[in-house]
C-alpha cells in the first residue's frame, strides 16, 4: 500500500515544463496532455482500472492547468512553491473532510450519486461527497488504499482532502473508520 506520505508532483511536473514555461507553452501542453489522457478517448479495451488510472491522471491535469492558466492563481501558487508549501500536493485543497462523513456505495451501487452511467466503483466500494456545484467527490477504496487524499470534483475543479490514516489489520479495535486497512487520523 502507497503511504499518503508520497512525494508528489508540482503542477509544472505534472504538466512536464518548467517553472520558468510562458502561458502559450502551459496551454499547448495541457492540450497535449488532455488528449492523450482524457477519458473520453481511452479505446474500448481499456480495462475499468485502466480507466480509472486514465480519469485520475486527467484530473490531475487539469487541476494543474486550471491553477497555471490564470496569471494571479500562478503568481499565489509560485509563491507557495517557492516557500515550499505548494510542492507536497497537486493543486489547492478548498476543505477537508472526515472519511466517517462520506457515504459509503458498494460496487454498482449509488443511483443518483454514481458516474455518468450510475455506477460509482469498478472495484470495490467508493465514498461520496457533495460539492457545493452540485457535483460529487468520489474516493475509490482502492485509491484509498494507494494513499490517495485529495479528490478533485466530477463537475467542477474544487478539491478536498480525505482524512484518514493506515491502520494494521490488528489494529481493528481502533476507533476510526476502516477502508480495507484505511482510517482517519
Amino acid at each position: 500500500m502507497a503511504s499518503s506520505t508520497t512525494p508528489r508532483r508540482t503542477h509544472y511536473e505534472t504538466l512536464q515544463l518548467p517553472p520558468s514555461a510562458s502561458a502559450d507553452d502551459i496551454k499547448r501542453q495541457y492540450q497535449k496532455l488532455a488528449l492523450e489522457y482524457h477519458p473520453d478517448k481511452a479505446p474500448p479495451t481499456f480495462s475499468p482500472a485502466a480507466l480509472t488510472q486514465r480519469t485520475h491522471a486527467f484530473r490531475t491535469i487539469h487541476a494543474a492547468y486550471a491553477t497555471l492558466r490564470d496569471p494571479a492563481l500562478r503568481d499565489a501558487y509560485d509563491d507557495r512553491l517557492r516557500s515550499g508549501a505548494a510542492s507536497t500536493g497537486d493543486g489547492i485543497v478548498h476543505s477537508e473532510v472526515d472519511l466517517d462523513d462520506m457515504e459509503y456505495y458498494e460496487e454498482g451501487d449509488g443511483g443518483d450519486d454514481g458516474d455518468r452511467d450510475g455506477n460509482v466503483a469498478g472495484s470495490g466500494g467508493a465514498f461520496i461527497w457533495p460539492c457545493r456545484c452540485g457535483g460529487r467527490y468520489i474516493v475509490r477504496e482502492q485509491e484509498l488504499e494507494e494513499g490517495v487524499d485529495e479528490v478533485m470534483c466530477s463537475t467542477c475543479s474544487l478539491r478536498i482532502r480525505v482524512l484518514y490514516r493506515v491502520v494494521d489489520d490488528a489494529d481493528d479495535d481502533d476507533n476510526g473508520a476502516e477502508v480495507n486497512g484505511s482510517a482517519r487520523p
